[in-house]
């Protein structure tokens, strides 16, 4: 993942954690990219508000890791800190608020919807037929 963010198209990290430790453990790399985490709860999103490089906002509801994105989406680009087509590296698991379940990274522009206006362009898990599916691509 990290390796992902240092692309130098990549403008942030955007991360999905209930419990925080995610947006800690890819902290402590100290990206040169800024991580914006959304949390469930203002309990963690103070925790994290005094992490390096991590500036964090109270999580989105959706009921997959897609609905969530796009909620994201909107809540940075109307901030001004990514501009739409913005190129972001996204963390996130589901099922949705299990923590320790982080098992997706995607590549993401911001504000476009996936294949087709080159939205996001990862793929989740590592289950043979997702490895299959990104081996034919």
């Amino acid at each position: 993942m990290l390796r992902a963010a240092q692309a130098p198209q990549i403008e942030a990290i955007v991360v999905f954690t209930t419990t925080g430790a995610t947006a800690r453990l890819i902290a402590r790399c100290r990206p040169s990219v800024p991580i914006f985490a959304f949390a469930p709860t203002d309990d963690v999103v103070r925790s994290l508000s005094i992490i390096y490089g991590v500036r964090a906002f109270r999580g989105v509801d959706g009921d997959s890791a897609q609905a969530m994105i796009e909620a994201t989406d909107e809540i940075l680009m109307q901030s001004g800190f990514l501009a739409l087509g913005s190129s972001v590296v996204v963390s996130a698991g589901e099922p949705i608020g299990k923590p320790g379940s982080t098992n997706q990274i995607r590549l993401h522009r911001v504000g476009l919807v996936p294949g087709e206006d080159g939205g996001s362009l990862g793929f989740r898990g590592t289950s043979s037929e997702h490895q299959s599916e990104a081996a034919r691509t």
